[in-house]
């Protein structure tokens, strides 16, 4: 059994990848008041059995490390695709902007103690990662190091006290940067002396301004309307709104081609509640109705879209009105309401509002798929084709000036740029993309665990020398990389652009890529949908630069 345990084979490296993914998840669910280190303790269990003697081949371990990596970084571009393409248009060019200001700011830094603290390049670019609890930017700073040094990633093998200096600084620098940014959160709420009360409302009052979608019932009483079709004039509103129902003396119907509007109809109309003052100078007045009545003359249904020849396809195209009579109110992606105009694009695994006639609801129901079954079937056609074309493309050589080798996209960059373009252009494509969401969170974790167990038992055998030899300084390096951007950002987003603590406190956690500091900012100030919208905006766009980050910083190190 000594043998088993601290000798060496497939089996044996098998065997203590699990011991230390095992391990380290168990440990991850140990909380200090609401904190915890999450998968991140893979990376210290695995360093803890590798200096203690327990070896895994290095060639094996090589593999599973980039297999990793590539499994997590292609599984998370496709679910964060939509919201990283989105990113950059209205709404959120805001927060990109200081998303990508402070990357810019935490690079600074980072050079400036490179150029006067006398410490590699590349060992603050595993700090830097660790800071901002980057975990792919740690798996694509190694690859890059050997890939410039010796032109292949097989050297890593023959030099693993390089790879020990990345990974130890990322050790250290880890626990740093989830203290500092909460930290740095906790001191710009008494700096700002922020009244949560005030903010959720100042919150709460903008949202019902912007694009939520609502319903609301609207008494026919412009006389430029009357005789004309509903929905002929509505689309002069470039189709932000939908007409669910009309009502005509006391009896609802959705309304066709045919329909045209009499003076006292009324219209149940949905729309972001931006635009519902424009519905109401249109139409006339809002007014309340029983909610009874509606449901008793209009059955309503929520279908699933899980036909995949329906992805890419236009609400126009599908005539659902002339086919079945019904009219679709809302269509729910990602938890988020969207109104159905006429212009948007189903997207397979969408959930539809429909509104109709019984018949016309069940045939609209056989179109559409609704089967979750045929949801919970993978689609892993589209990720092994991605992964292919993401290396592919990770592998086109760029040549720069005094490079002793070409730059890459490398095995991060390329598949990810890859899945956030399927994911975006997919169903534009007619590519079927969709996987649900507990296949999605499968192959995220097993690949940052595989990844972590694999770079903590590659650096394990040299991290406390690595560490004694220079290390002290490091959480010094470690907070100053990542405190004072933060701290900076949160001020400038606070005093010059007045931004709402809620979005502050998404925007850090965000581009810090950092859930532990998300989920403090939720549980300290009593909300989870407000901090984390803000969140979700700029965490695909940070994890991006960062991954590139730590390519151009090794790039830069060897011009």
């Amino acid at each position: 059994m000594y043998e088993f345990f601290f000798g060496s084979g497939t089996g044996h490296s098998f065997m203590l990848l699990s011991v230390v993914i095992g391990l380290g998840l168990l440990l991850g669910k140990v909380k200090i008041k609401g904190i915890s280190l999450g998968p991140s303790w893979v990376l210290f269990v695995g360093i803890l059995l590798s200096a203690l003697g327990m070896k895994a081949d290095l060639r094996l371990i090589h593999f599973i490390k980039e297999f990793g990596l590539i499994l997590f970084v292609f599984a998370l571009g496709l679910q964060v695709g939509p919201a990283f393409v989105n990113s950059f248009k209205k709404g959120g060019g805001k927060m990109t902007l200081f998303t990508i200001g402070m990357v810019l700011v935490t690079v600074l830094i980072t050079l400036g103690i490179a150029w006067t603290g006398g410490e590699e390049l590349p060992t603050l670019v595993g700090i830097l990662t660790g800071a901002v609890t980057c975990t792919p930017g740690l798996g694509t700073a190694q690859q890059s190091f050997f890939d410039l040094q010796f032109g292949t990633f097989l050297s890593e093998t023959e030099v693993s006290d390089l790879a020990s200096s990345i990974a130890a600084g990322y050790a250290v620098a880890y626990p740093i940067g989830i203290l500092g940014v909460i930290g740095a959160i906790v001191l710009l709420e008494k700096v700002f002396r922020v009244d949560i009360g005030r903010e959720r409302a100042e919150f709460e009052k903008e949202a019902r301004g912007g694009d939520e979608s609502v319903e609301v019932t609207l008494s026919v009483s412009n006389p430029a309307v009357t005789g004309c079709n509903p929905n002929v004039v509505l689309r002069q509103f470039d189709g932000a709104f939908a007409v669910s129902k009309v009502i005509r003396d006391g009896h609802a119907f959705p309304p066709d081609a045919q329909t045209l509007l009499q003076p006292g109809d009324r219209l149940c109309i949905v729309a972001p509640a931006r635009d519902i003052a424009t519905a109401r100078m249109v139409f006339g007045a809002v007014e309340d109705i029983a909610e009874d009545t509606l449901d008793e003359d209009m059955p309503t249904a929520r279908i699933l879209v899980s036909n995949t020849s329906l992805g890419g396809r236009k609400l126009r195209d599908l005539k659902l009105r002339e086919n079945y009579g019904v009219t679709l109110t809302t269509v729910i992606r990602a938890n988020v309401e969207i109104v159905a105009n006429r212009d948007l694009a189903l997207q397979v695994g969408d959930t539809v509002i429909a509104v109709g006639p019984q018949d016309g609801l069940n045939g609209l129901s056989k179109e559409l798929g609704n089967s979750v079954s045929r949801l919970e079937r993978p689609n892993l056609i589209p990720v092994f084709i991605g992964i292919a074309l993401g290396l592919t493309l990770g592998y086109i050589p760029f040549r720069f000036g005094g490079m002793h080798h070409p730059f890459r996209l490398g095995l991060a960059a390329g598949p990810l740029i890859v899945a956030i373009l399927l994911g975006y252009f997919g169903p534009r494509w007619k590519v079927t993309t969709y996987n649900t969401n507990s296949a999605c969170l499968m192959l995220r974790e097993l690949g940052i665990c595989l990844l972590l167990a694999a770079i903590g038992l590659g650096a394990g055998e040299t991290f406390v020398d690595t560490v004694l030899e220079g290390g002290w300084r490091w959480p010094l390096y470690a907070a100053v990389i990542v405190v004072v951007p933060v701290l900076l950002t949160g001020l400038v987003a606070r005093l010059v652009f007045k931004m709402n603590f809620y979005h502050i406190c998404g925007l850090l956690a965000g581009t810090t890529t950092s859930p532990q500091a998300l989920s403090f900012a939720q549980g300290r100030y009593g909300t989870f949908g407000y901090i984390s919208t803000a969140y979700s905006a700029v965490y695909p766009v940070a994890l991006f630069l960062w991954i590139v980050v730590a390519q151009v910083l090794m790039m830069l190190y060897y011009i």
